[in-house]
């Protein structure tokens, strides 16, 4: 596989798609804002350390973790409808008609992602009940030596699935887009083939060019609004006001960014997938416009 070309053609739709309509990005960008508001407002970025520290039992992290979890996913779903579009493989930048077709089908594109996960989900839950019933976290007892073990073999078990169910899941994803099949964006077999055709290390040779670019873009972006806010605190008058905002801040500024890993990431890996089908798919118009 071309590589270069495929992220030229990667970066060219990201730019056409993005600055090529007024309306795309802002449309993309409120889609995603809710993710992160509802996150701050909720105190979201507080719970894991609260479970630590024993403010919270297993069960009323997870009852408080439910509402910002389903508020901040419904829009959410409006997100992974235009992801499906551009799985399709069109060289054409996707718009936002039938808005609820488009919402429909970003559901049924998470119930493809949310079966492929299960297993991490199962094994997650294990985790932290057993670094509850270990010591390691809820602030209660002695700390179990023999469960803090298995609890950490259990995060090596997690991060092994949800490294092989990731590859699995994008598949299945375009395979879902294309077809308009849930089954298919589960089917194993047909999955595995695709991958077979690609090839393992061009995939996830693949997988860690966007990593990469995800993470040098996250560190500019991080960085410059670092170095934002202290310009600003120094030749502001008013530096407790700007320190109070400053936490939203630093949520709200990389969600301008996150159409552009989502369009950008969607596009490369529609590429790959094409270059182990060269016999595309059928297309299901009728549940995919």
């Amino acid at each position: 596989m071309d590589f270069r070309a495929a992220l030229s053609e990667s970066f060219r739709f990201t730019r056409e798609t993005l600055l090529g309509n007024r309306t795309r990005w802002p449309v993309l960008i409120l889609l995603s804002l809710p993710m992160v508001l509802i996150r701050i407002f909720f105190g979201g970025e507080n719970l894991p350390s609260e479970l630590f520290s024993g403010t919270f039992t297993l069960w009323q992290y997870i009852e408080r973790s439910a509402i910002p979890v389903l508020f901040s996913s419904l829009p959410g779903m409006f997100i992974h409808g235009y992801e499906a579009r551009i799985y399709r493989g069109s060289t054409d930048p996707s718009g936002f008609g039938h808005p609820v077709q488009m919402f429909i089908n970003g559901f049924r594109l998470w119930i493809v992602s949310f079966v492929w996960s299960v297993p991490v989900y199962v094994c997650v839950f294990l985790m932290i009940a057993g670094m509850f019933e270990a010591g390691v976290i809820g602030g209660h007892g002695a700390v179990n030596r023999d469960l803090v073990l298995l609890t950490l073999g259990l995060a090596v078990t997690v991060a092994i699935l949800f490294i092989i169910i990731a590859l699995f899941n994008t598949i299945g994803a375009i395979r879902y887009a294309r077809t308009g099949s849930i089954r298919e964006g589960l089917n194993y077999r047909e999955i595995l083939a695709t991958i077979r055709k690609i090839g393992w290390g061009t995939y996830i040779l693949s997988y860690l060019i966007v990593i990469a670019i995800a993470l040098v873009t996250a560190v500019l972006v991080w960085a410059a609004i670092c170095i934002g806010a202290i310009l600003v605190i120094l030749v502001s008058h008013n530096k407790n006001a700007i320190l109070a905002i400053f936490p939203v801040i630093i949520w709200v500024i990389p969600s301008v960014f996150v159409p552009w890993i989502v369009v950008f990431w969607s596009r490369f890996i529609t590429l790959v997938y094409d270059s182990g089908t060269p016999t595309p798919e059928r297309i299901a118009h009728g549940g995919m416009e």
